[in-house]
């Protein structure tokens, strides 16, 4: 890359998590995992509570996928700072893609980096999110995959801002020749769009740059890059936004994109951290927000079920100088979240009581598993938390991934 330009970074996390590779339900810790311990965990809870039977048509999937090696079960996770870190999700695709394969990488978000000069002409870069249009005359980004990947993509899925004022971009392989194009300007259409861009053989790494025909084209906007192969298997996707509520994906001009271009048999919600944080909290604000979330969801994506997660227990300072004490909040939503779940005909996951209920992620922290603010977690909490997850989605299927 060239000095001086402005571009992006894909920060990706993929490969081992250093989690179990089968379900640790019972207990029971496979060399390399944390220690089962009941004063961190309770395994006896870790199960997605599925009386409307949502996971139904997913685990159908799943067991195709299991018999042919064909088919794709794909999970779309939608969420806050927790799921934006990744970290979840690939603790999720390291124990299930084990299990029952996996059909690629799934989606990696991008982000803005721009070199620019202080007063004292000392250059500094300025790091973003691309989640609004970036001023930019070239800009690129390197894709990846780390050794642990299993297998490369074989295509890879744009979703991206179209419309005179957008750059396009073309997919380099790794001596620089052109090998697709993603029309961004010129496509007779303006808003998120959805391009796909197959490849003539699998790859594990590529270049993408923006290319300008016209002077009106001046804005660098991809929302999101899906990384797929060809075979069956898992494709689990992780979208997190920073500081998002349910009105954040509700607002969202990509989610509908992200909805038709997945096609998702199973959509994740972790979301309500930062609902509970709100001083007050409007009970009838975020009922409405979820009930319009899951509206939107499925009209985007009839064919998903819906699992909705409890956000983990934090704790926070009730004054300025106060001790910090288990958030009141968080049983609010939890409690709002778990009604909607019976309503809405959802699955739910419940974390907050798999944690240990109010203030147990103090224990967490004792344990290296939780971060010093006591809302976010280790590398090593949320490869914990992905990994139970996973077993608990994989319970019903046992005797299929085993075979």
């Amino acid at each position: 890359m060239r000095r001086g330009n402005a571009w992006l970074l894909l920060a990706l996390c993929c490969g081992a998590t250093g989690v179990s590779a089968g379900p640790s339900v019972q207990g029971a810790a496979a060399p390399g995992t944390t220690p089962p311990v009941s004063d961190v965990v309770r395994y006896d809870l870790n199960r997605v509570d599925d009386n409307n039977a949502v996971l139904q048509a997913f685990q159908s999937r799943v067991r195709d996928a299991l018999v042919t090696q064909r088919t794709r079960a794909v999970v779309l996770h939608l969420g806050d700072s927790h799921v934006e870190a990744g970290l979840f999700g690939a603790a999720v695709r390291s124990t299930m893609g084990t299990r029952i394969g996996s059909a690629g990488r799934g989606l990696i978000l991008p982000t803005y980096r721009k070199r620019l000069v202080n007063r004292r002409g000392r250059a500094y870069y300025v790091r973003r999110s691309l989640a609004k249009p970036q001023a930019t005359s070239s800009a690129e980004f390197q894709v990846t995959l780390r050794d642990e990947e299993p297998s490369g993509f074989s295509r890879l899925v744009f979703f991206h801002e179209r419309g005179p004022r957008f750059l396009d971009f073309v997919v380099l392989d790794d001596s620089g020749r052109t090998i697709g194009t993603v029309k961004s300007a010129g496509t007779g259409h303006d808003g998120p769009g959805t391009t796909v861009v197959p490849l003539a053989e699998s790859a594990r790494s590529v270049r993408v740059r923006t290319r300008r025909h016209r002077p009106a084209q001046k804005y660098a906007q991809a929302y999101a890059v899906s990384l797929e192969g060809e075979g069956g298997g898992l494709l689990y996707h992780s979208y997190g936004i920073v500081g998002a509520t349910a009105e954040t994906f509700v607002e969202s001009p990509v989610l509908s994109q992200l909805l038709s271009g997945l096609q998702p048999d199973l959509v994740v919600v972790t979301l309500g951290t930062n609902d509970a944080r709100r001083v007050p909290l409007d009970e009838g604000r975020l009922r409405t927000g979820f009930t319009d979330l899951v509206g939107a969801i499925r009209l985007g994506a009839p064919q998903a079920g819906i699992v909705l997660t409890s956000p983990p227990g934090s704790m926070r300072r009730m004054t300025r100088r106060g001790p910090f004490v288990a958030d009141p909040g968080v049983d609010v939503v939890r409690r709002i979240q778990l009604d909607l779940a019976a309503s809405l005909r959802l699955a739910a996951w419940d974390l907050f009581a798999i944690m240990g209920g109010p203030g147990s992620i103090a224990t967490w922290k004792d344990r290296q598993l939780a971060s010093a603010d006591l809302v976010h977690f280790t590398k090593e909490g949320y490869a914990l938390q992905g990994s139970l997850f996973a077993d608990a989605l994989l319970a019903g299927l046992v005797p299929y991934a085993d075979r």
